[in-house]
C-alpha cells in the first residue's frame, strides 16, 4: 500500500481527520512529524496546501 501525501494518520486516505491533525500542530516546530510534508521543520501553510491538494485521495 502506498502512502498518500497528506495522510497524517496512515489510513490510506486524505480526509478531515488529516486536516484536524495538521491544525492541531499548526505553527509548531517539528522534525520528523507526519504533518511536515515538505520537511522544513515547521507545520505551516505549505503543509496545509499538500493536504488541500490531496484531499479525498485514496491510496491502495
Amino acid at each position: 500500500m502506498e502512502i498518500c501525501e497528506g495522510d497524517t494518520n496512515n489510513d490510506s486516505k486524505v480526509d478531515g481527520l488529516d486536516y484536524i491533525n495538521l491544525l492541531a500542530k499548526f505553527n509548531d516546530f517539528c522534525n520528523n512529524c507526519p504533518e511536515d510534508f515538505n520537511l522544513d521543520g515547521i507545520i505551516d501553510g505549505l503543509d496545509y496546501l499538500v493536504v488541500l491538494g490531496n484531499f479525498s485521495n485514496i491510496c491502495f
